[in-house]
Parts: C-alpha cells; sequence; structure tokens
C-alpha cells in the first residue's frame, strides 16, 4: 500500500451520512489535518504496525485519543473509500447495502449466467 510508511497508520476515510456523528476529522491530500472540523470520517486502521500496536493501551483504546495521538505527531494518513468499512447507524447502512447492490448487480451478475 503506497500510503504506508515507517511510522505511519492508514485509516480508511469516507464521507459519513449526515446522521452519523462519529469521529469528526478534516482530510486533506492524503492526511487526516484536524479533528474538529470535519469533511469526513475514518475508520479503524487498515494498515498499521508494532508501534501502532505498543501504543493502544497508553491510548486507552479509544478512537478519539488515538486520533489526536496520531494527528498530533503527523502519523495519521488515510486512504479514500467511497463506502464506510463499517457501520454505526442504521441508516449508513442501508445505504451502503444499496451501493453494494449496484456493484452486485452491475460487474458480478452479468457473469453468473
Amino acid at each position: 500500500m503506497r500510503a504506508k510508511r515507517s511510522g505511519n497508520v492508514v485509516f480508511s476515510g469516507y464521507e459519513p451520512h449526515q446522521s452519523n456523528l462519529r469521529q469528526p476529522v478534516f482530510l486533506q491530500k492524503g492526511r487526516v489535518v484536524g479533528v474538529s472540523a470535519a469533511n469526513g470520517a475514518i475508520a479503524h486502521p487498515i494498515v498499521a504496525d508494532k508501534q501502532y500496536a505498543r501504543a493502544l493501551l497508553s491510548l486507552g483504546f479509544t478512537i478519539d485519543a488515538i486520533i489526536r495521538h496520531h494527528c498530533h505527531s503527523d502519523a495519521l494518513r488515510y486512504v479514500k473509500n467511497s463506502l464506510p468499512p463499517e457501520y454505526d447507524i442504521a441508516e449508513e447502512m442501508q445505504e451502503a447495502y444499496r451501493e453494494y447492490r449496484q456493484y452486485i448487480m452491475k460487474y458480478l451478475l452479468p457473469y453468473t449466467e
């Protein structure tokens, strides 16, 4: 994965459903540059290393503390994702399922006939 470098963590970045108030962050050019001015959301890391794992205990395993810590040290990167890799609210899941269904109908079902 091109975004992963020694000492950084790569999360999945996406536009959250308007009803979802999870981890508001400001995403810019592959970096998470702030935690208050929201223009996106991030999910749990998709590429991490032992250094990330060692820090989890001191950060209390809480995503807000993890984001703040890695953002402060400029070690937080993201890869743009059109859909959330996890769901916090039913509306978010239903919206994603509609997109998944369209993908399946367009790309996968034609090859099963």
